[in-house]
């Protein structure tokens, strides 16, 4: 009983997923995944990486999770119009933190 979550792939995400593949591919030439089967391929998961490199470990979960995922990103950004349909269109969502105080 679970929920399936419908995203759209534009196509210009599709182009820079490609791009992004093969570099990140380059650059790391063997990559390991432990545990992929006991991911439900069906059903909406959260993926929490916890690492200083704040950039390299959702790339790596991105292409070790083989399905398309949507990240957060704090609602500050999207304040420039042109800015929030790029994050929009990359399946990036809004986070607003319960305290307006903690960014």
């Amino acid at each position: 009983m679970g929920v399936k979550a419908n995203f759209r792939w534009h196509f210009i995400y599709s182009i820079l997923y490609v791009w992004t593949f093969i570099a990140h591919r380059l650059y790391y030439r063997r990559i390991t995944v432990v545990g992929l089967e006991k991911i439900p391929a069906d059903t909406p998961v959260i993926y929490a990486p916890n690492h200083q490199n704040a950039l390299m470990d959702p790339l790596a979960v991105a292409f070790a999770a083989r399905r398309q995922l949507a990240f957060l990103a704090r609602a500050d950004i999207f304040q420039k119009p042109a800015v929030a349909r790029l994050l929009n269109m990359l399946q990036i969502l809004k986070f607003l933190p319960l305290n307006p105080f903690v960014i």
